[in-house]
């Protein structure tokens, strides 16, 4: 991945964050147009060494939104596996145990979640940084630092913002 790439997609969230979240069909569009950008880079190869990110869902049957940072992630170079919706915690728990991953990725849709997530945390393997999103994160609640998720992605462009400056060797180790 080059930094252009991560520079053209915190242009695209900057835009999001001005205008207003875009619709999941201008999401899509704009991942295929920088994954086709990508590609016509000079010197391009898939490179298979970014970091794993494991997705998955408590109460979310749908999976949206693991859809949306699954494609981005994809694109700016992480491993990406989707361990599954609706999942109960110690699936999710003994996974990341056996796979190792350096990123956990979560949809979080109701309240009563909050135990389960306070137990994924808690036994987490200790590289595993723990993004989650969803309507339950709202601004001014805490309900992530309740439940011991390292960093609260809200939307696609606040996922992308939070991503890029790790994957530039950076860190971004905070619940935003």
């Amino acid at each position: 991945m080059t930094l252009n790439l991560i520079d053209k997609l915190l242009e695209a969230a900057d835009q999001w964050r001005q205008m207003g979240f875009p619709s999941r069909q201008v999401l899509f569009d704009t991942a295929d147009r920088l994954e086709r950008w990508k590609r016509e880079q000079p010197g391009f190869t898939t490179d298979d060494s970014g970091p794993t990110l494991l997705t998955a869902t408590l109460d979310d049957a749908m999976g949206q939104g693991l859809d949306v940072i699954e494609r981005f992630a994809d694109l700016m170079g992480c491993r990406v596996r989707r361990l599954g919706l609706l999942l109960p915690a110690e699936e999710i728990i003994d996974a990341c145990h056996r796979l190792q991953p350096d990123m956990l990725g979560a949809t979080v849709l109701q309240f009563d979640s909050e135990e389960e997530l306070a137990h994924i945390s808690r036994h987490l393997p200790e590289k595993t940084f723990f993004i989650a999103g969803g309507p339950v994160f709202a601004p001014g609640d805490n309900f992530a630092q309740r439940c011991g998720i390292h960093a609260v992605a809200r939307d696609a462009g606040a996922f992308i913002r939070l991503l890029a400056p790790r994957l530039a060797g950076g860190s971004a180790d905070a619940v935003q």
